[in-house]
């Protein structure tokens, strides 16, 4: 027994997979002004071919200090704000920032790297001179694409709208070298050929350009909407995947266009998730819906070629129903879902707990995916941060609140070296855990970049094994599900003395289903062993 018993915690002690570890805040550089500039916001970003970090957004620090230059002597002392605009390299250090506009507000939205090694920056601009030229209205809001070479100088800038107000949201390189742009408007002329509503309500606007920004086509979609600010959102995602494009967003539309709302007989429940898959000419071809009781906002999506899949982060209200399960009270819930290539719908969670929780961002990891956002009041701070691990199905393997004592916002996550930088902006001038680089004035917002990984790093070769065997739910309470890697083995489950209590032979890529009803609660290992003779591990607790 003393034999069995010993086993068992050389077992314990081995299952050193991604699971197991924890997330760690390895280092946050600040960028933004001294304590004498203006705010600094992130709002996108990406992470560019050189291993660096390319972030877009706004500032209002024209007479520059800190990182940000200063900005022509007719804007110092304005109060609106322009794009801004900054490059990191692989260690983090400032490459270079830059702020663009004119003397109204202009806002930088999303961003690609083109293949020049330039980027194009997607913002909405409500100016018209300087920097900005061909705005259709009069202090109302454009698209403007701006193109950057790779140090960040203004090559070329375009605008694209109406006499009406335009907000920008998303944009994707096209295979043709071009451009696939996401934003609303509230009216139509010019660019905009039709609108659904009155002026209180914004339809989604889809522009196709050239690699010069020359516009090729336009598209409205949406509907009427209802009440002030009603209709389509300005925030998510528009991505290029299985030969179209995939607009997804969100909107309180039952009309026109939105009328995929047979889930919730034709009864207005506030906002939704919506998809839409477009032919490249922005033709819909298909379009779906997903939520619950109460409004349901998405933020950002994403196309995973792993399996052709869309997954959606961003946030519901309203407790459970309809589509929306495991609501963990409070305001708001991060709520990620997760679509087949036809928008069909595989599966659903809540993450959060009993406060005001939003997801805002989601990238691919090897075990599955990363879903960021924020709480309020977090466990550090006012607003804190908040990053969830989490595996093929939803399941959350571990998650990490991060900031420092005061608000710290969210904006975007991506792979980044052995782990994930995670973007945003806040008050705080430092953050409690891992090194700070270029603190915070903390007067005002500036733009954080923390870069997070698993600890220890030392077992991440252990890490990648282990990441092959899935296991849920954990804890059990009656049947546990084991998802086996892609080779012929056997699977063993041991008790917490080491005896041995389910045993059988296991197939490629198996799912097996195990009754563990009659089993005593406590701590329980599955083990796998290939025939090459890799064993893997898994602990789970039965309830």
């Amino acid at each position: 027994m003393k034999k069995l018993l010993f086993i068992f915690l050389f077992l314990t002690s081995y299952t050193t997979s991604v699971f197991a570890q924890a997330l760690s805040v390895n280092t946050t550089r600040f960028v933004g002004g001294d304590s004498s500039c203006g705010y600094s916001i992130a709002k996108y970003s990406i992470h560019t071919r050189d291993g660096g970090i390319l972030f877009t957004g706004f500032t209002d620090c024209f007479a520059g200090g800190g990182n940000i230059p200063p900005s022509p002597p007719d804007t110092i002392g304005a109060t609106v704000a322009n794009v801004l605009i900054g490059k990191l390299d692989s260690n983090m250090n400032v490459s270079w920032v830059k702020v663009y506009g004119g003397n109204e507000e202009d806002i930088g939205m999303s961003a690609v790297q083109m293949p020049d090694g330039g980027y194009a920056v997607l913002a909405q601009t409500y100016s018209n001179d300087r920097d900005v030229s061909g705005n259709h209205g009069v202090y109302l809001g454009d698209l403007w694409l701006v193109r950057l070479d790779s140090l960040g100088n203004l090559v070329w800038q375009k605008c694209y709208g109406s006499p009406y107000d335009e907000q920008a949201t998303s944009i994707a390189l096209a295979p043709d070298g071009g451009f696939i742009m996401l934003g609303i408007s509230n009216g139509s002329g010019d660019e905009v050929s039709t609108h659904y509503g009155t002026e209180f309500n914004y339809n989604w606007f889809v522009v196709k350009a050239d690699s010069l920004g020359n516009m090729q086509w336009s598209k409205t979609i949406g509907g009427t909407g209802d009440g002030v600010d009603g209709g389509e959102s300005s925030t998510g995602s528009i991505f290029i995947a299985n030969d179209g494009y995939y607009l997804v967003s969100s909107t309180n539309s039952i009309d026109y266009d939105c009328t995929d709302t047979f889930w919730h007989p034709n009864v207005n429940t506030g906002y939704d998730y919506y998809m839409f898959k477009l032919d490249t000419a922005g033709n819909i071809l298909w379009d779906r819906s997903y939520g619950g009781l109460g409004g349901e906002v998405a933020y950002n999506a994403i196309w995973d070629d792993r399996d052709s899949s869309i997954v959606i982060n961003g946030l519901t209200t309203g407790g459970n129903g309809y589509m929306v399960t495991g609501y963990n009270g409070g305001i708001a819930d991060f709520w990620v879902v997760k679509t087949d290539k036809n928008g069909v719908l595989k599966w659903e969670k809540c993450l959060g707990g009993p406060n005001d929780d939003e997801g805002v961002s989601i990238c691919t990891a090897p075990f599955g995916y990363m879903a960021y956002g924020s709480t309020n009041p977090g466990s550090i701070g006012h607003e804190d941060a908040w990053l969830f691990s989490l595996d093929t199905l939803g399941n959350e393997i571990t998650n990490k609140q991060f900031g420092g004592a005061n608000y710290d916002y969210p904006a975007s996550v991506f792979l980044f070296q052995n782990g994930y930088a995670a973007v945003g902006y806040g008050v705080s001038d430092s953050f409690t855990e891992g090194i700070n680089i270029g603190h915070s004035s903390g007067l005002i917002e500036d733009v954080f970049i923390s870069y997070l990984n698993y600890w220890p790093l030392s077992i991440q070769n252990i890490a990648t094994h282990n990441m092959d065997m899935t296991l849920y739910p954990n804890p059990s309470t009656a049947i546990i599900r084991i998802i086996l890697p892609d080779q012929v083995g056997n699977i063993t489950i041991l008790n917490c003395v080491g005896e041995s209590i389910y045993t059988g032979n296991a197939k490629q890529n198996e799912t097996i289903d195990i009754n563990t009803a009659g089993w005593a609660s406590g701590l329980y290992i599955a083990k796998w062993q290939g025939d090459d003779g890799t064993v893997l591990t898994k602990k789970f607790i039965k309830n």
